[in-house]
């Protein structure tokens, strides 16, 4: 079992170096979601390539 989950970890490794990561800023409108008011806000979209 520790083997599989060390083999695990260095693929997450290996898959994380390759390409690259960009964050954008995406803006939200307040919305109304059943009955609850969501404020506007930014938040990042994650985009790996």
């Amino acid at each position: 079992m520790k083997q599989q989950y060390w083999l695990y970890v260095s693929m997450q490794r290996q898959r994380n170096q390759v390409g690259s990561v960009r964050l954008y800023p995406v803006q939200l409108s307040e919305q109304r979601i059943d009955g609850v008011t969501f404020q506007p806000t930014t938040k990042l979209l994650r985009v790996e390539e």
